[in-house]
């Protein structure tokens, strides 16, 4: 703990054995009593689709728990310095018979990687694929079978003769340090044949009894596990706990060491050491400030050896947790009050507040030891960082200003994190789009001044391009403002979306197709891929927390969504448009896995100052170093870009990397293009409903020629602002597009009216926005509401006055709608229009229609909900 409890650890390694590496085999139990009971494996206290490990449909099984253990056990062996180099894993799977795992895909077996019988306990695919290998055979057991990466067969039933025999054969050929550790619930017998021949290998035995279905005293000294663990020469444990499993749980060190003492300011204490030469120890009472530790490790064959090591002790921890709206916690309420949130909706159920270091499990955020500032902001972009302060603007007028984050981050800072860069992508805006717009990454986005029409697909590729540029500038900033020594640990963000092509409701081929999916996939792993690059160069000195695959299954879109989908606007939100700022963030166990990436990335790659944690590494060969965490390397897109103008076919150029050669992809597009797409800004854009503003029964779709109330705020003030409005079919059918220009009044709002299209049947309506931003770069927006051809509802429309007669152009109506003052709640009642506040909003069946999954809501197969208001049936 801070103020005087520093804990030290590190490895011990020979240099005259013939192997230097130390090989670890895995038993895991597969047999069908590993079918239950049911408990919590993953633990976060409660049991439900997180604790399903082999993804069998059974949450938190005997086996869920025990490849939970696997993982845990392999981050413990992960987390040693030196572990890429010395130290390799392996996996037997047993019911009836053994079966040893392959590690490697097929394609990457050789002799280098003994076959593929053991591998570093940090490898992991090519590509985006960031999970540790033993980690994705692990999780590929089921009962009586492995499925990765060579499917085989081991039968239902338990024997553990064949389990340990399997074992042993993987082992006995190397000379090394060797290790079994045997998960099982403890239920079989063991011959004593085996028992001899374990102790007659010098292969040490750790078991592990595992889950509540171990029984009261899996571990007694008559248990079949326990036997097996004395022949190793070790012991058995009885976890009830597997997540928080580590190789280090019970002393036991290898016959070659001794001792490892570490003396701090002539105090000496004794460390603990465990099977593979890990140690660790904690050095008490020690006062705040600069000290130098010396670790000595002692052979058994009176051999020592010493290292030094230079630390500071803090007399408290300062955590700064800087960024945007996936730092703050939008979406998961309750917020802040007052100055402490200044309208950035920072969150006490944000990830920043789960924050903890690997010598506590209490959260910096409730540490009384610990300083945490909270800075992250709902809408950061990354001018907002040191460039630029963050306006908030509220309907009423009120217009305050956040500080620059970086004005606001103490030099003395230990650790910073960081979450910057989807607002400046437009991660909701863009999904947002491409929910409105057919095959969205080839539709026009903006048009410049010169009148080129530039599609999404450009804009992404040129955004990101700058993007880099800015984070480049900005990683170095913070380091400029804190200490050499400051942690300074940065996030990716999630896919948002999945891949697989059965998706609910709202990723079906009329809001997202599947080809839309997997572009916008793409752009977060170029993304992503930046800031690996811009984390790496010169100045930077940050590490990554790269949290895509943690999100994997549990993407929007995924029956398992940790992500809030469309989420209806809420007039007690700071700005507005189609759908609430919360949507497509993280909900509260979404926040859960970020901090669970972000505590991993500080538990294993990451040395953070003052917080009273040290580590020192001591060989008899060479001192180690703790290994950098495995890149991501996501795949990038490879169609080559194109720019479209004004009565021209594509042009194609050829594409530079984003992520390596961001200078010659912004190159090869024309100055103009570049220049707007850097200056281009998101306006917030929202229908309302008509009907029910002027006091008339409502119906909540939008039906043929309506006149729409139209409102948004986000261009200059003064200007003009052209609105593109189509209707989309249920079969994808668009009708012709119409456009009419709008007048943005003088203190930046507009307020006006559309009419709608020929609506042929139930669908959805889409009004594009563009125009000129404040500062005087392109602007988009978009609003959307569901559409109806039923004729109550458009009888309901008619008789409030709101259709415009057929053949009528399309021009903005003058009578402007109430405009709600902030602060008042508008409540949706059952008819979809708002009881208080004076806005009510159209789209109500859309969103709702988004959100069957979650809220239940019945359609009969129908993908956007149809219901007829103001009558006394509804459809």
């Amino acid at each position: 703990m801070s103020g005087g409890d520093v804990p030290f650890h590190g490895t011990v390694r020979l240099d005259d054995t013939t192997d230097q590496i130390t090989r670890v085999q895995f038993v895991v139990d597969v047999s069908d009593s590993t079918r239950s009971p049911l408990q919590d494996c993953n633990g976060d206290g409660i049991r439900d689709a997180l604790d399903d490990f082999n993804g069998d449909g059974r949450f938190g099984d005997v086996l869920d728990c025990q490849i939970s253990a696997v993982v845990a056990l392999n981050a413990d062996l992960r987390g040693v310095p030196g572990s890429a180099e010395h130290i390799r894993v392996g996996l037997t799977a047993f019911g009836t018979a053994a079966a040893v795992a392959q590690m490697v895909p097929d394609a990457d077996i050789d002799a280098a990687l003994d076959n593929a019988t053991f591998i570093a306990p940090g490898t992991t695919g090519t590509g985006t694929d960031v999970i540790p290998n033993v980690n994705v055979v692990a999780s590929s057991l089921r009962v009586g079978f492995v499925g990765e990466y060579a499917p085989q067969t081991v039968v239902a039933g338990t024997n553990f003769d064949a389990a340990v025999r399997a074992a042993l054969d993987t082992l006995e050929p190397y000379s090394g340090p060797r290790w079994v550790f045997f998960l099982s619930d403890g239920q079989a017998t063991v011959s004593q044949s085996t028992l001899d021949r374990v102790a007659a290998s010098g292969i040490g035995v750790r078991t592990f009894a595992v889950g509540s279905g171990a029984g009261t005293f899996p571990c007694s000294a008559s248990s079949a596990l326990a036997k097996i663990a004395a022949a190793g020469s070790d012991a058995c444990v009885h976890v009830l706990d597997p997540s928080s499993l580590t190789s280090s749980l019970v002393t036991s060190q290898p016959g070659w060491l001794r001792s490892v003492e570490v003396e701090v300011g002539g105090r000496t204490v004794l460390a603990d050491i465990d099977p593979i030469g890990g140690w660790s120890v904690v050095v008490p009472g020690l006062e705040p400030g600069r000290h130098q530790a010396t670790v000595t490790a002692t052979l058994t064959d009176g051999r020592t050896v010493t290292r030094i090591r230079g630390f500071r002790v803090a007399d408290h921890i300062s955590y700064v947790a800087l960024g945007d709206s996936y730092a703050s916690g939008e979406g998961i309420p309750p917020y802040l009050q007052g100055p402490q949130d200044n309208l950035c909706h920072r969150s006490t159920g944000s990830w920043p507040g789960m924050v903890s270091l690997p010598d506590s499990t209490v959260s910096l955020s409730q540490r009384t030891d610990a300083e945490f500032q909270f800075l992250a902001c709902s809408g950061a972009r990354i001018v907002n960082l040191d460039t630029t302060p963050q306006p908030k603007q509220m309907w009423s007028g009120g217009r305050p200003e956040i500080p620059l984050q970086l004005d606001l981050l103490k030099r003395d800072a230990d650790l910073v994190t960081l979450s910057i860069g989807g607002n400046d992508l437009g991660f909701a805006p863009i999904v947002t789009h491409c929910f409105t717009t057919l095959v969205c990454q080839d539709h026009g986005f903006i048009t410049t001044s010169s009148g080129t029409h530039v599609s999404l697909d450009d804009w992404t590729a040129i955004r990101l391009a700058l993007i880099g540029n800015e984070l480049t500038g900005s990683y170095q900033a913070i380091r400029s403002r804190v200490s050499a020594d400051t942690a300074v640990v940065v996030t990716t963000y999630p896919r948002l979306v999945s891949d697989w092509d059965r998706a609910h409701a709202a990723c079906s081929p009329l809001l997202l197709s599947g080809d839309e999916r997997r572009w916008l996939r793409r752009q977060v792993d170029t993304f992503a891929e930046i800031v690996h690059d811009r984390a790496r160069r010169a100045g930077a000195d940050v590490h990554v927390a790269d949290l895509r695959n943690d999100f994997e299954g549990h993407n929007f879109c995924d029956s398992d969504s940790v992500i809030i989908g469309p989420t209806l606007w809420r007039l007690t939100e700071v700005g507005f448009s189609p759908l609430s700022a919360a949507s497509f963030h993280p909900n509260s166990r979404g926040a859960r896995l970020y901090s669970l990436a972000v505590n991993d990335t500080l538990r294993y790659d990451v040395d953070v100052p003052g917080t009273s944690r040290a580590q020192a590494v001591t060989t008899a060969q060479a001192s180690g170093t703790p290994q950098p965490a495995t890149v991501a390397r996501a795949s990038l897109a490879s169609a080559a870009p194109v720019v479209t103008t004004s009565r021209t076919t594509p042009v194609a150029r050829t594409a530079p990397d984003p992520v390596t050669d961001p200078d010659g992809l912004l190159g090869s597009y024309p100055d103009d293009v570049v220049s707007a797409v850097g200056s281009t800004t998101f306006a917030e854009v929202a229908l309302a409903n008509g009907a029910a503003l002027d006091g008339f029964p409502a119906c909540d779709h939008v039906v043929s020629h309506e006149v729409v109330p139209l409102l948004a705020q986000g261009f200059a003030p003064g200007s003009t602002v052209t609105a593109t409005t189509r209707a989309v079919g249920h079969d994808g059918t668009e009708s012709d597009a119409v456009t009419s220009e709008h007048e943005v009044g003088e203190d930046g709002r507009l307020i006006s009216e559309i009419v709608a299209p020929s609506i042929a049947e139930d669908g959805m309506l889409t009004v594009s926005l563009s125009g000129v931003g404040p500062g005087g770069g392109p602007a988009v927006g978009t609003a959307l509401a569901s559409t109806s051809d039923d004729p109550e509802c458009v009888a309901l429309v008619e008789a409030a006055g709101r259709v415009a007669p057929e053949g009528a152009p399309s021009e903005p109506v003058s009578t402007a709608p109430a405009v709600p003052e902030a602060g008042v709640e508008a409540v949706a009642s059952i008819d979809g229009t708002a009881s208080r506040g004076g806005l009510a909003l159209t789209g109500v069946s859309l969103v709702v229609a988004i959100l069957i999954a979650t809220l239940g809501v019945g359609c009969a197969g129908a993908l956007l909900v149809r219901r007829v208001l103001g009558a006394s049936t509804r459809a």
